[in-house]
């Protein structure tokens, strides 16, 4: 032998309770932290994918109820938007598609939104509501 001590790499708590940690928060790291970017990349992704679906939802109903042509939504990593209208005598159908994308440009889900709703003309409306309250107040 050449005289020398065998160096203890012990230090601390761990060598107190007999625990070998060299290297053992690499290995624990290595393992957990793409579970953990995966869950966290997911639950991004879906509340990206929510928001565009709420949005679309919200810009058809209100082209739907109003009769006019909106503006096409600010979405998040989306493209091929695509809106339709359809009209007939007392009812009003609008339609809108999109699709979110990876960060990379992979196709990650597709979007879609239709709303139908009765026209709705407000004066009528009133009119109507004015002579109901005539016909039971008896003016």
């Amino acid at each position: 032998m050449t005289g020398r001590k065998k160096e203890n790499h012990k230090s601390g708590e761990a060598w107190r309770y007999g625990l070998d940690i060299r290297g053992s928060v690499t290995v624990e790291t290595a393992l957990v932290m793409p579970v953990l970017l995966l869950a966290i990349l997911s639950s991004l992704y879906l509340a990206i994918h929510v928001r565009n679906g709420t949005c679309m939802t919200a810009s058809c109903i209100e082209q739907a109820i109003s009769g006019r042509t909106q503006k096409n939504p600010a979405l998040f990593f989306a493209g091929e938007i695509e809106r339709s209208q359809e009209e007939s005598a007392s009812q009003r159908t609008v339609s809108m598609k999109g699709a979110t994308y990876y960060f990379s440009g992979q196709l990650l889900w597709k979007s879609a939104s239709e709303r139908t709703y009765r026209k709705f003309y407000p004066v009528t409306y009133l009119r109507k509501i004015r002579g109901a309250k005539n016909l039971l107040t008896g003016e």
